[in-house]
């Protein structure tokens, strides 16, 4: 009966361990991922700062953004101690979107890390995403501010033609008159506003 009791205790406690460091385990990762929320939502640019504390939360050495760039790879957000350039200089990979990727470099993310780090995986690709809308409006700003000063110019430049063509046009029409006999005066006036 000791015995049998024994090892019931010992079952429950070690179950009650378990579920106590899942627990544990839990917390920290809500808190995790309400400090990455926090930090995207409060930063203009939140790739930096989300690449910081992805690094500081999995312990790695260094941890890189990068975008693939032709042949090679940019380095568009870094942390740590020489960053990774490539895909192939870290342990730990994650697809960003077509040409863009995560890298890390120390120990290997632990299975259980993995629904954070997917996490960490989608803020940053709504970042760059964010960052590539914002390099369109910008552009397109741009392009509709020259295309306002385009038509600003034509419009100065059209007015200013109009009015000695108008005069031009009204002094030859004067002179085309078959009906009028104009002096030799009134002749030489046309002809100087021609």
């Amino acid at each position: 009966a000791f015995v049998a009791v024994g090892g019931l205790v010992s079952f429950l406690m070690a179950r009650s361990a378990r579920l106590r460091l899942e627990a544990g385990r839990a917390r920290a990762e809500a808190q995790t991922l309400t400090r990455m929320a926090g930090a995207a939502i409060g930063e203009r640019d939140p790739l930096p700062a989300l690449v910081d504390q992805l690094r500081t939360t999995f312990g790695a050495e260094a941890v890189a953004v990068l975008q693939r760039s032709g042949a090679t790879w940019e380095v568009l957000a870094a942390a740590g101690a020489e960053p990774p350039t490539a895909p192939v200089e870290g342990t730990t990979e994650v697809p960003l979107g077509e040409d863009a990727r995560l890298v890390l470099r120390g120990a290997p993310v632990a299975a259980e890390d993995r629904g954070v780090l997917a996490a960490f995986a989608a803020h940053l690709a709504a970042a760059l995403r964010n960052r590539a809308l914002e390099a369109e409006a910008s552009a397109a700003a741009r392009s509709a501010s020259l295309n306002q000063l385009r038509s600003t110019i034509l419009n100065s430049v059209s007015h200013d033609l109009r009015t000695p063509l108008s005069s031009i046009k009204a002094a030859v029409s004067s002179l085309r008159q078959t009906d009028i006999i104009w002096s030799e005066a009134d002749h030489s006036e046309f002809l100087a506003t021609i």
